[in-house]
């Protein structure tokens, strides 16, 4: 493991008046260099077959830069898996960035971390789903992040990257209850939902379920008015969506 610092940006992470350029993106910069030399090197010693690499931070950042050009830490952050046998692919859409978030305001998480972490164990170091769910202790979903050759089994998993709706809520804006309404494929279910801090406020659905489309009741009476994030896993499929509630 090797580290790099300095991305605490607080203050001055970009240029005034180019925010393409500046401390944040020297940085950025700095590690595509080092990846790519990594690699290189590999590659020289033709042993790149047997990498992968991940990056990971213990903080994100904030939707909206503060009153010192910078951002404060958040809780959602990026994570770049790089190797020969790594899929080569984005998961994951473009959040929700509200046009009127104030600085305290997080981004929606929409990959648990330790998911990416489950899905290096089950695909790169080969661990048995049975052995990586005492190891996890709990239902992490498996993301196709690793080429199946790699431990010689099928990672293309479905509902991953498509454009399918797999929840929405109604009605929305609703002032003390709204319907979730939910398509699974069946297997272990998640719906969470965040402020938009980032913080868990409920958990509606978390169980096992048989494939089809269902229903929830999500009662918000006691919760103050405002935008949430409504999360939705089931297996590799992840969907957040926002609701509005109102007085």
């Amino acid at each position: 493991m090797v580290s790099i610092g300095g991305f605490d940006t607080h203050a001055n992470q970009t240029n005034s008046g180019d925010t393409t350029t500046g401390a944040h993106a020297h940085l950025l910069g700095q590690i595509s260099d080092a990846v790519k030399a990594f690699m290189d090197d590999l590659k020289m010693q033709r042993k790149s077959q047997r990498v992968v690499g991940m990056t990971f931070s213990e903080f994100g950042r904030r939707i909206k830069s503060n009153g010192s050009m910078g951002t404060d830490h958040g809780n959602s952050a990026p994570m770049i898996v790089f190797g020969d046998y790594v899929n080569q692919q984005v998961l994951g859409a473009n959040p929700e960035m509200p046009g009127a978030a104030s600085p305290v305001d997080n981004v929606p998480m929409q990959y648990d971390f330790r998911s990416v972490y489950a899905s290096l164990l089950e695909q790169w170091f080969c661990v048995q789903s049975a052995d990586l769910n005492k190891i996890m202790l709990n239902n992490y979903q498996s993301l196709p992040l690793v080429n199946g050759l790699a431990c010689s089994v099928v990672t293309g998993i479905p509902g991953v990257g498509d454009n399918e709706t797999l929840i929405t809520n109604y009605p929305n804006p609703f002032t003390a209850k709204t319907v979730l309404s939910y398509k699974t494929r069946g297997g272990h279910t998640l719906i969470q939902v965040f402020d938009t801090m980032g913080r868990l406020i409920a958990k509606p659905v978390d169980g096992q379920h048989a494939a089809g489309s269902y229903t929830h009741t999500f009662d918000a009476e006691h919760l103050p008015s405002g935008m949430y994030y409504v999360r939705f896993q089931n297996g590799a499929a992840q969907q957040v969506r926002t609701m509005m509630k109102v007085r």
